[in-house]
């Protein structure tokens, strides 16, 4: 893991101009690190607390062994709309942070695309998130004005966050999505949902059995809310502990932002990436999107090749296809190696008594 880019890099603020200030996103959303075994659809799976801590442990030491912030870092925090989860995740940082709390609410008429009313009235209830930025101190940043949202980034509030479709997302069988999961990643949950007044179209126990396809993270975020975090925090670098689909990997691709994803195992890295590769492939192919190839596409319809470099729809022209092509080649980690690259780090940390300059290699 510490051969991985993205754990190599250091944020740089800049406080005497912002606008050249360069940070590392170290995300974490609750509703994509494990998933309800009963109407997963309308549950958020509960805090697994240890794995948190190992987790965001392992991104804090990654430069160094440390129990504080590393200078430079922001640390995303989604809640899942449980609000009672945020002593659990304050605890495991120093007591000496900059904490900014944050309400994203989601496009209604988008989530109730998501259901079918069977009783009660109106529609989806969970219409909010919070979310938290945590870094060591105030962040030097140039006000932002959201790109695929309302308002900017000296407010507190992000939305509407328009959600695609269940048919939209990515699918898989349900025996494969059990594989990528894993037992200790399918949460038991009982009582009643939180939305038990609507049921979601498509997954059903049967259609499970049935071998039909099903959504493999019901409650991810679009790309494109992802594409306002990256440039509104000025990131350079991005470490996922929770990739799910993959909506904020391809928003790095896009921004030629270097990004490692901490992945269950190694089925999910194995699918995700598969997943990663043909929506690009799709993507390049399609001439409205912002990162389409023409050069690509001649190819593909017999017309020769192209020997002029592709230009990003809106943007200068692209300076940084190897950068691209290093993403795309990017380790996606799984959790069992976080899990390692922690415990080494742990007792490195122990090893090195007062010496506080280890670098990442040193460390793991």
């Amino acid at each position: 893991m510490s051969r991985t880019a993205a754990f190599k890099i250091a944020g740089a603020p800049n406080t005497t101009n912002p606008a050249k200030s360069k940070y590392v996103g170290i995300f974490f959303d609750v509703k994509l690190a494990s998933e309800a075994n009963h109407r997963p659809a309308l549950r958020t799976p509960p805090l697994q607390g240890e794995k948190y801590k190992m987790l965001i442990n392992t991104c804090m030491q990654r430069l160094k062994p440390t129990e504080e912030l590393q200078d430079g870092d922001i640390y995303f925090i989604l809640d899942g709309g449980k609000v009672g989860n945020h002593p659990e995740f304050l605890k495991v940082f120093p007591k000496l942070r900059d904490l900014k709390k944050w309400l994203i609410f989601r496009d209604e008429e988008s989530l109730a695309t998501r259901y079918s009313r069977i009783r009660g009235v109106g529609v989806c209830k969970s219409q909010h998130e919070g979310l938290l930025t945590i870094s060591q101190g105030s962040l030097a940043l140039k006000r932002y004005t959201f790109q695929c949202m309302k308002g900017t980034s000296a407010g507190t509030v992000m939305g509407p966050v328009i959600l695609s479709a269940l048919s939209e997302q990515w699918q898989l069988p349900w025996k494969t999505k059990k594989m990528i999961y894993g037992a200790e990643n399918l949460i038991p949950v009982g009582g009643k949902a939180e939305d038990d007044g609507l049921e979601e179209i498509g997954a059903t126990d049967n259609s499970r059995l049935a071998g039909s396809m099903e959504p493999v993270f019901y409650h991810s975020l679009p790309p494109t809310f992802y594409e306002d975090i990256i440039n509104a925090f000025g990131l350079t670098a991005i470490i996922d502990c929770t990739p799910g689909d993959g909506a904020l990997a391809l928003s790095a691709y896009k921004a030629n932002v270097v990004y490692t994803g901490l992945t269950f195992n190694e089925d999910h890295s194995l699918h995700l990436q598969q997943h990663l590769e043909s929506t690009i492939w799709r993507k390049m192919t399609t001439d409205t999107d912002v990162i389409f190839d023409p050069r690509l596409l001649n190819v593909l319809q017999g017309k020769g090749t192209a020997t002029e470099p592709p230009q990003l729809k809106g943007k200068k022209k692209a300076k940084a296809k190897a950068t691209r092509k290093r993403k795309r080649d990017e380790a996606v980690i799984s959790d069992e190696e976080a899990a390692e690259a922690g415990e080494a780090a742990e007792a490195a940390e122990a090893d090195a008594g007062d010496d506080d300059n280890l670098s990442g290699d040193d460390t793991f």
